[in-house]
């Protein structure tokens, strides 16, 4: 087990499946708090998909998200339906630069009355994302040869739609850019449902004690066209995610993600 027993319990509680009533597939999101406010994190593509000659290849009209409804066992799940349009106008908040895969949408939830777990926001039920300050280590970021752990669907599980963690090599130096974009690889082999995973690191400090928190989001392939690229992955950086919240607006002088 990579978490201990009492972490992996919260960590399960941040992820939900993304269904599409009517339609085959799937996709992962997780929980995010800001201001107080839930949100579901996801990527901009299991909203709607759009190429570049601007045809649009997937417009759902609403998702469906599994919420925990029991404090002992996180496998007992109800289901929330999503409505992604208002009178036409999307709900969701997207990343102002098109090319960061990265949106987010409201939740209408009462978020003291469920019991899933989110990242950021504080209070109890609340994940790390921000790198931990160890007084030996100092930050506990990734270092050369470490992996991430990928905390997804694959597949889904209706008995008790528990995530699965896949285990990733994080495959180019985290910290920089990639193509001039916010996002480091991963090599792991990944099904299609995976995208919208948090990605998540995890070391010991000098205490001895694991500390984890949020690395990205992941996002798909890298590029399938490109030859010995394969299992390699897309992950954004966390700090887009405060893109979507008008904050922490990307540039390549960036140092710290």
């Amino acid at each position: 087990m990579i978490l201990n027993e009492r972490k992996v319990d919260s960590w399960y509680r941040a992820t939900t499946p993304i269904k599409y009533p009517g339609v085959d597939g799937h996709s992962t999101g997780f929980f995010y708090m800001r201001k107080g406010e839930p949100y579901l994190i996801t990527n901009r593509h299991a909203f709607y998909d759009i190429h570049q000659d601007g045809s649009v290849s997937f417009q759902p009209e609403r998702i469906v998200i599994r919420i925990r409804s029991d404090h002992t066992d996180p496998s007992i799940t109800n289901s929330h339906s999503i409505n992604l349009y208002e009178n036409g106008n999307p709900r969701w908040l997207e990343h102002p630069n098109f090319h960061i895969d990265v949106a987010g949408i409201p939740l209408d939830l009462d978020w003291d009355s469920n019991k899933n777990t989110s990242f950021a926001g504080g209070g109890h039920w609340s994940l790390p994302t921000s790198e931990n300050i160890d007084d030996e280590y100092g930050i506990l970021s990734p270092e050369f040869g470490d992996s991430a752990v990928v905390m997804g669907y694959p597949i889904i599980d209706t008995t008790d739609y528990l995530p699965v963690l896949r285990n990733a090599l994080i495959a180019s130096q985290y910290g920089r850019f990639q193509r001039d974009e916010p996002y480091f690889l991963i090599d792991a082999n990944l099904h299609e449902g995976t995208s919208g995973s948090p990605v998540i690191y995890n070391r010991r400090n000098s205490k001895g004690q694991k500390e984890a928190h949020l690395l990205g989001i992941h996002s798909g392939p890298f590029d399938l066209s490109q030859r010995g690229s394969e299992n390699l992955n897309r992950v954004w950086y966390r700090k887009t995610i405060l893109g979507l919240f008008g904050e922490f607006p990307v540039q390549h002088t960036v140092d710290e993600f």
